[in-house]
């Protein structure tokens, strides 16, 4: 009967270990998922951030990009008001050179007009 006594003490020796050691792998199991939830919790802050960031840059791009369509826009007008008062230049130019033939032509007639009375 000792013999006995002294198996299920020993058995109930290493239950006791076997259960504590079980328990203690739970907690250092249940840290780690703690630890491994904190980091998530962390790199899903920085992500956030992260994101609200790229948000803000997205934005910022879109309103230079928008000034410098605003800015093509005023070029392109640009460009054409300045298109159209050469072509205005031009015209005024061939106008006066007209007006200069014109003249010429009416020298000319004056001029044969005058030799003409000259020979009378």
């Amino acid at each position: 009967m000792y013999r006995y006594t002294k198996f299920f003490s020993l058995l109930l020796i290493i239950t006791i270990i076997i259960g504590g050691l079980f328990f203690s792998n739970f907690r250092i199991q249940h840290a780690q998922a703690d630890q491994l939830l904190a980091n998530a919790q962390a790199d899903k802050a920085r992500l956030e951030a992260e994101l609200a960031s790229l948000e803000k840059e997205i934005v910022a791009k879109q309103k230079q990009l928008d000034g410098q369509k605003g800015q093509s826009v005023s070029i392109s007008r640009d460009i054409a008001v300045l298109t159209t008062q050469i072509q205005k230049s031009k015209l005024d130019i061939k106008s006066k050179n007209l007006t200069i033939q014109k003249l010429g032509g009416e020298i000319t007639q004056k001029n044969q007009a005058i030799e003409s009375l000259s020979t009378k």
